[in-house]
């Protein structure tokens, strides 16, 4: 099945060691924060990417795109328990994110994966087709993933963050620059229609970008209120007040990317003529796998 690969994309074998890290490792309590959340929300949400991607291996005809899902798949499950690792580092720190952790798995396992395939009646009236849509949820979540990795390998901004975790992220935020074209390749190689793969795209992205920013603002507020070294009320819980405070941050320090950085990538998405390749720079990954010698 490989005999056609011409560049594979894989898992690398990874360590951090977090216990030399302080708390607030990206120098100020908000801005550690307002990242925080891929710590919270990605373990859960890539995995349900590798037991989709899995499913979906059975129907990929092509050699190249089924070495990419199958490299996908093992850097995705990496991903995860990289992540999950911080979540035992602020345990640690008296900060327990266990809750909110626990919401997103019954979001990305039980509700958005496995409801309707326990309704026999719905799992035989779907079909293929809730396969699909996943596969084009996950296509859209990726957008914004490779997005976010190519600021956070262009950002000179945020070199004085704590170094393990800046590698950790700067890591990961090269393997989304890598990878970025899997899911959108595999949605586009499922679809019956360049018709229906347009406006699957367009549909799958409506539903995203608000669930993304959401769940966002919920994860900052939910870290902060759980956060014993702040008073009630010394930074923003609110999502509107969140944003605010996000815009703020970026227009004094650049520490953080602007929301308007991913709205305007939706506009490039929107076009019929996008392809994730046109984003991200694959040499600027390169130069942090053999910097931090991954």
């Amino acid at each position: 099945m490989n005999a056609a690969v011409e560049h594979l994309i894989q898992a690398r074998k990874v360590q951090f060691d977090l216990s030399q890290s302080p708390i607030y490792w990206a120098e100020t309590p908000f801005v550690t924060h307002a990242i925080n959340p891929l710590h919270i929300l990605l373990p859960q949400g890539e995995l349900w990417f590798c037991r989709v991607f899995n499913r979906a291996l059975p129907d990929i005809a092509d050699p190249q795109l089924y070495a990419d899902v199958k490299g996908f798949i093992g850097q995705e499950a990496v991903h995860s328990r990289s992540h999950s690792n911080v979540i035992d580092f602020y345990k640690l720190q008296g900060i327990d994110l266990t809750d909110f952790v626990n919401i997103t798995e019954t979001l990305f396992k039980d509700l958005i994966d496995e409801l309707p395939l326990k309704q026999r009646w719905l799992a035989k009236l779907l079909g293929k087709n809730w396969l699909v849509f996943q596969v084009g949820l996950i296509a859209a979540i990726e957008h914004f993933t490779s997005i976010l990795g190519m600021w956070v390998l262009e950002e000179k901004a945020i070199n004085n963050f704590d170094p393990e975790i800046l590698r950790l992220i700067r890591w990961h935020g090269a393997e989304e620059v890598e990878h970025r074209a899997v899911a959108f390749d595999l949605f586009q190689h499922l679809c019956k229609s360049k018709l229906g793969f347009y406006a699957g795209r367009q549909f799958t992205m409506s539903l995203v970008f608000p669930l993304f920013v959401i769940l966002w603002t919920r994860a900052i507020g939910f870290t902060i209120e759980q956060d014993p070294n702040l008073k009630k009320g010394q930074l923003p819980t609110s999502m509107l007040s969140i944003l605010r405070e996000v815009e703020k941050e970026f227009e004094r320090s650049a520490r953080l990317p602007s929301v308007k950085l991913l709205i305007k990538s939706i506009g490039r998405w929107m076009k019929p003529s996008y392809d994730p390749r046109q984003e991200g720079n694959d040499q600027l990954a390169a130069y942090y796998f053999k910097a931090y010698d991954f």
